[in-house]
């Protein structure tokens, strides 16, 4: 649940409030008694770093020979659209 907070008090206090909401903290700020901001963490990006990929490289499942045959023939039984005619 988020802390109720005054627009004043975040300003007096910004550095704080910041370093709280970066340990996960959760705040709704009031201007006039009335709700106008709510503060909270960003959400993390899921993923992984370079050096995570290298070594999980030689780990995952590769295409098999026919895998560019198979696209090729893909690739060639498309049919090309023709562009649309101007209005």
């Amino acid at each position: 649940m988020a802390e109720v907070i005054t627009a004043t008090k975040l300003a007096r206090g910004l550095s704080r409030i910041l370093d709280r909401v970066k340990r996960g903290e959760r705040f709704t700020v009031l201007r006039n008694g009335i709700p106008v901001a709510i503060i909270r963490p960003i959400e993390s990006k899921k993923g992984i770093t370079v050096k995570e990929f290298v070594d999980l490289w030689d780990t995952i499942s590769k295409p098999d020979e026919d895998f560019w045959k198979d696209l090729e023939e893909i690739h060639n039984s498309e049919t090309m659209m023709e562009p649309p005619r101007s209005i």
